[in-house]
């Protein structure tokens, strides 16, 4: 497996590699800039899980953990997962 950097898949016709920004990894930048916008203590949000993305959700969840993002999990099937997302 690879992290694919651009906003496209790299077989997708038209998908340039070349042109993504790759940021590194680091929590402590992300930490400062958190500060910086005045979320020193972080924030709490919530994820919609759709059912089948719990790895996903899971690494997503500790890397905001990381920064002081205290994101909650809900894990929603089908129809219920969609309407909730497309609510905002």
């Amino acid at each position: 497996a690879r992290v694919p950097n651009p906003p496209c898949y790299f077989t997708q016709f038209g998908c340039d590699q070349a042109a993504a920004v790759v940021y590194d990894y680091n929590p402590a930048k992300a930490r400062a800039l958190m500060a910086e916008a005045g979320y020193a203590n972080g924030f709490d949000t919530e994820l919609v899980n759709p059912g089948q993305l719990n790895a996903w959700v899971a690494a997503l969840q500790a890397n905001l953990t990381a920064i002081g993002v205290r994101a909650k999990v809900t894990n929603l099937l089908g129809v219920a997962a969609q309407t909730r997302i497309q609510k905002g």
